[in-house]
């Protein structure tokens, strides 16, 4: 009998537990906003629909030294190109990423940019000189859940191949207009804690 009721009450006490835990969050494929983007002077196009998603995370680093480099908030945007295929019929499917340290600031040049490039049935990835990316306006909602986001960036990547060194070098250039940042509750929220610290 005793075991009986231990194991009803372990049972409601999942149940109850489960009940309260948040959903689930994920992000969905957008298509309001625009990516105008060129690798050598040739267009990057996009996909006809869904062609990205955009949001806001949360990244730990326990061997970071200070508490911000330890629980990073990052904004990672990736943009979807065309579906091909390979000479050997493999699929190869088009696509850039940038992933960025996020700040509250509306305006501001980024250093710490993360690029990838897979396109042209190659990938690349940025070299750490000579990089450009600067956001020119964050349009907030009202409830913090996401930001129209406008950008203007220039960076150079390299082929991944071997040698490295002898691997072709592209220039990405383009901007981002409206692009829709989702940001998770629990990333709002703090950011409304923030903003009525301020104040």
């Amino acid at each position: 009998m005793k075991t009986f009721f231990a194991s009803t009450f372990v049972l409601g006490v999942l149940i109850m537990s489960l009940a309260f835990t948040p959903a689930l969050y994920v992000d969905s494929y957008k298509e309001t906003g625009f990516l105008n983007a060129t690798v050598n002077a040739h267009s990057f196009e996009l996909r006809e629909k869904d062609f990205y998603r955009a949001m806001l995370v949360k990244k730990s680093n326990p061997l970071a030294t200070s508490p911000e480099s330890k629980n990073r908030t990052v904004a990672c945007l990736t943009f979807f190109g065309n579906d091909t295929s390979t000479a050997d019929h493999s699929p190869f499917s088009e696509n850039l990423s940038i992933e960025f340290n996020f700040s509250n600031l509306s305006e501001a040049e980024v250093n710490n940019a993360i690029v990838e490039l897979h396109y042209d049935m190659a990938d690349y990835y940025i070299l750490p000189e000579e990089n450009h990316f600067a956001i020119s306006k964050t349009n907030w909602s009202a409830d913090k859940s996401y930001f129209l986001l406008d950008a203007q960036f220039e960076f150079h990547l390299r082929k991944q191949g071997f040698p490295f060194e002898s691997q072709p070098v592209v220039t990405l250039k383009g901007n981002l207009r409206d692009v829709n940042v989702s940001v998770p509750p629990w990333i709002a929220s703090k950011i409304n804690a923030d903003i009525i610290r301020a104040n």
